[in-house]
């Protein structure tokens, strides 16, 4: 059966970041992220967007290397990528990749909408892919309380986002009910950072962005905000509703 992505132009993740934080200073924060990672990763030969979409970050990190592949299984979503990259339209589990030939992996808030038993598939076919000193950097939508649990979204009558918690029991008894809901699986930064050195990955900074007490301060003043936020992760207080995590293989 085809891959559809279930947030038909992503307008549950629209409404979401519009609610949560507002969009303007969800962009400064994600721009700031990228940058910390943009100097962490430097240049090379051969990167890869792992769960491509529509190629929103592509386009960010395809001119720091030579050749950029966009692996995206739902070829509805690639067809909007517009830079010069080898599209591959597949599963990360069926993708073909050289091993040992990867810079650079990136998963964009990828394996929180999937379930969690192809997490190690996935980062096992990353570890194979990757280069000695290669990195992995992942963005995921993380655990707001000292637990783990699935959240299920959708629209009401007015476009406002609505989002129902499960315990991890009952979310995986509804996404075997129904796979084609917009499903999110939220990991404390503690848990997902296990999870990743579990399967043999070594952690080389794990932050969170994205604060929701943010959102005010940062219609005030957004430089204000940004540098409260630098501080917060400076410190590693986990704060935001989003987090990164930098890693290469051991």
């Amino acid at each position: 059966m085809r891959y559809i992505y279930p947030d038909k132009d992503d307008k549950m993740t629209k409404e979401g970041i519009i609610q949560k934080v507002g969009e303007k200073y969800w962009d400064a924060s994600e721009r700031r992220v990228l940058n910390k990672i943009k100097k962490n990763v430097g240049k090379g030969s051969l990167w890869i967007d792992l769960g491509a979409g529509e190629g929103r970050l592509t386009s960010f990190f395809a001119p720091l290397f030579n050749k950029t592949y966009a692996i995206e299984p739902d070829k509805k979503r690639t067809s909007k990528i517009k830079q010069n990259v080898k599209l591959i339209n597949s599963s990360a589990e069926k993708a073909k990749i050289k091993k040992n030939s990867v810079d650079f992996i990136l998963i964009s808030h990828v394996l929180q909408h999937i379930p969690q038993e192809r997490w190690t598939i996935i980062l096992g076919k990353c570890k194979s892919w990757l280069k000695k000193e290669g990195k992995l950097v992942i963005f995921y939508a993380k655990s707001e309380s000292k637990k783990d649990y699935g959240v299920i979204s959708y629209l009401d009558s007015k476009n406002k986002i609505i989002d129902k918690e499960y315990s991890l029991d009952e979310f995986k008894k509804r996404l075997k009910k129904n796979k084609r809901i917009h499903s999110t699986l939220k990991l404390t930064q503690k848990n997902f950072r296990n999870f990743i050195q579990k399967n043999n990955f070594e952690i080389i900074d794990h932050g969170g962005y994205h604060i929701r007490n943010l959102k005010k301060i940062s219609k005030v003043s957004m430089k204000l905000a940004i540098i409260i936020e630098s501080f917060i992760d400076y410190l590693k207080l986990n704060g935001g509703v989003d987090a990164y995590l930098i890693a290469k293989k051991k």
